[in-house]
C-alpha cells in the first residue's frame, strides 16, 4: 500500500488541482511540491499504458494494475482532472514528461469516450481487462439524453477543450512558442505576427510514424522569438 491506497480517486484529485490554484495565487512552493509528488505518485504506481487511472472509482495497491483489470477501470472523470493537474505542472516547469502524459491520456481517455457514430453518448469506465468490452460492462454506453452520470459533465466540457494544450505562449522580451501537442490546428501568434498551421497524418497499423508539417506566414515584420517543438522519444 502507499498513501494513494483504498482512496476515492476523483475526491482526491480535485483536492490537488485546488491546491494547484493556491500556489498560482499565493506562491506558496508547499502546493507546487504536493502536485509535483502527486503526480509522480499517480504516473508511476497507479496508470495504466493508457494513462487512465482508478478501479471502480478507487486507487488500490501500487503497481499492482495487472490485478485490477476489469471493466471498471480508468473513470472518465479521472482522467478530465489528471489532465489539469498535468497541464498546470507543465506550464510551471516545461518539463516533456507532462507533455507526453497530456497526449497519452487526452488520446486514450478523451477520444476514446465518445461514441464516434452518436455523438453525445459517453462511457463511465474503459475497460482494461483483455476481451472486454465498453458495451457489455455495468455501466456501459450512456444515452444521448436520459443519462446524468458525472462523467458526462466532464466529457462534454473535455470535447469543448480538445484544443487548450496544444500551443503555450511564453511572452516577454524575446517571446517563445511551445508546440506541445501534434493535432491539427491554426495558431494566430499575435504578438509577432505570425500564423502556425499544423497537420498530421493520423498513426495506421499500416505506417506507425507520426509525420507532422508546420507552416508559418508572417503577417507583419516579426521581431525576435523562439519556437520549442516537443520532441517525441
Amino acid at each position: 500500500a502507499d498513501s494513494l491506497s483504498d482512496f476515492h480517486a476523483n475526491t482526491h484529485i480535485p483536492i490537488v488541482v485546488g491546491g494547484q490554484m493556491r500556489y498560482e495565487v499565493t506562491g506558496d512552493p508547499l502546493y507546487k511540491e504536493i502536485a509535483t509528488f502527486f503526480m509522480d505518485v499517480v504516473n508511476s504506481s497507479h496508470t495504466y499504458a493508457t494513462g487512465g487511472t482508478s478501479v471502480s472509482e478507487f486507487w488500490f495497491d501500487p503497481k499492482r494494475l495487472a490485478e485490477t483489470l476489469t471493466t471498471e477501470n480508468e473513470e472518465s472523470c479521472t482522467t478530465y482532472n489528471m489532465l489539469k493537474v498535468s497541464r498546470h505542472l507543465f506550464r510551471w516547469t516545461k518539463e516533456i514528461a507532462y507533455a507526453d502524459y497530456y497526449e497519452r491520456a487526452l488520446i486514450n481517455g478523451v477520444l476514446s469516450i465518445q461514441r464516434g457514430r452518436d455523438p453525445g453518448v459517453m462511457i463511465y469506465m474503459l475497460p482494461q481487462g483483455p476481451g472486454r468490452s465498453k458495451a457489455v460492462s455495468y455501466h456501459g454506453w450512456g444515452t444521448q439524453y436520459d443519462s446524468f452520470w458525472c462523467c458526462y459533465g466532464t466529457g462534454i466540457e473535455s470535447f469543448s477543450k480538445l484544443g487548450d494544450s496544444i500551443y503555450f505562449e511564453e511572452k516577454g522580451g524575446k517571446p517563445a512558442l511551445y508546440i506541445v501537442q501534434y493535432i491539427p490546428s491554426t495558431f494566430n501568434w499575435r504578438s509577432v505576427g505570425l500564423t502556425v498551421t499544423q497537420q498530421v497524418k493520423p498513426l495506421s497499423s499500416s505506417d506507425q510514424n507520426l509525420q507532422v508539417s508546420l507552416s508559418i506566414s508572417a503577417k507583419v515584420k516579426q521581431k525576435t522569438f523562439s519556437m520549442m517543438i516537443r520532441w517525441k522519444g
